[in-house]
Formats: structure tokens, C-alpha cells, sequence
């Protein structure tokens, strides 16, 4: 007998595919929770598929409450995830739906400073238009992480 796939996992899996449906399926039927995280690296949904470029997935996880600074273990943002991919048309849709441009990571990295150290440079300009810094720009602020 096939085991019966866990909400949570296949929440993530379908995300990482661009499965748009059955991620909507997975939160608004299944219980699985926008924001949870998956236990090797604290990503949430929203980071997965925001590296993997899923501009409709990204939306309707937006849509659902997705929290756009969620942070996985090192302080990524799905902005960071999307950017240090080059996925432009995800960075355009999480900074119109308000996401932070210059959050930082634990070390200090922000979103443009993993599209340039990923050679996206088309990513890196569309975040430098839109007030986007270097780690080192930014005036580090005592306990803060972003």
C-alpha cells in the first residue's frame, strides 16, 4: 500500500514544480500553512518558489498570506532566494507586493549583493533602480538582522 504523501512536503514539492493548483489545494484543503517551514534549511514555500522562478505560484502564495521577510536559517528572504537566481520577474512581483529591497541576511548580504555575486545582472539593476543596496551601503544597525 502507497504511503500517503504529508501535507507539508507536498506543499513544498509543488511549489518547487509550479504546481499553482495543488498548492492552492494543499493550503485551503489539506491544512498545510502558508508559512511553514521545511525542516533542512527553514525555507517556506514562498522561498522555494521564488528561486524556481514560479511568478503564479509566488502570487497566489502573496495572495494567501505569505509572509514576504519570512527568513530561512541564514537570514534569506524569498528576495534573496529569488534574486541569487535571477528570477526578475518574481523580485518585480515581491517588491510591488512591499517586499523589504534591502533586508539583510545574518552575514549582511542583501538581495543585490547576491545578484551580483550570481552575475544577474538584469536583476541587479532592476533592484538598484528600485533603492536597492550593497550589505556594505547600509549602516549596520546593532541586533538587527534586516
Amino acid at each position: 500500500m502507497a504511503r500517503k504523501a504529508e501535507p507539508l512536503s507536498s506543499l513544498f514539492n509543488a511549489a518547487e514544480n509550479g504546481q499553482r493548483d495543488m498548492v492552492e489545494s494543499m493550503l485551503s484543503k489539506k491544512g498545510a500553512k502558508v508559512d511553514a517551514k521545511e525542516p533542512t534549511f527553514g525555507m517556506t514555500a514562498l522561498h522555494i518558489a521564488s528561486a524556481r522562478g514560479h511568478k503564479e505560484v509566488v502570487e497566489l502564495l502573496i495572495s494567501m498570506g505569505s509572509n514576504l521577510e519570512a527568513r530561512e536559517e541564514t537570514g534569506r528572504t524569498p528576495m534573496h532566494s529569488a534574486s541569487f537566481r535571477g528570477q526578475l520577474p518574481v523580485v518585480e512581483v515581491l517588491l510591488a507586493k512591499g517586499a523589504q529591497v534591502n533586508a539583510q541576511t545574518n552575514d549582511g548580504k542583501t538581495a543585490l549583493d547576491w545578484a551580483v555575486l550570481n552575475h544577474k545582472t538584469d536583476v541587479a539593476e532592476f533592484i538598484r533602480q528600485n533603492g536597492g543596496k550593497c550589505g556594505k551601503e547600509i549602516a549596520p544597525v546593532a541586533g538587527a538582522k534586516g
